[in-house]
């Protein structure tokens, strides 16, 4: 688990005698679950409504590799 935290007027407050407490935040830690989609170059898949449908399951795409072959594609999402 990861803290961070901020510090607004540390100091005490003279007008009311009273000092402010600091702030922490939490930060819990991120799972994710990855996927890779590869295009074969003479595929006739319709890569956008591929994409488009992971989309709307929560996947992102983060890196395309395109190369003689085809093309690779990265995903990533929130593990469940």
């Amino acid at each position: 688990m990861k803290f961070g935290y901020r510090t607004p007027h540390m100091m005490d407050n003279p007008a009311t005698g009273s000092a402010r407490v600091p702030i922490v935040y939490v930060k819990p830690e991120i799972a994710w679950e990855y996927k890779q989609l590869s295009h074969a170059a003479d595929s006739e898949t319709d890569t956008e409504a591929v994409l488009n449908e992971l989309g709307a399951d929560g996947w992102e795409l983060v890196s395309v590799i395109t190369h003689e072959l085809g093309t690779e594609f990265y995903l990533k999402r929130f593990a469940a």
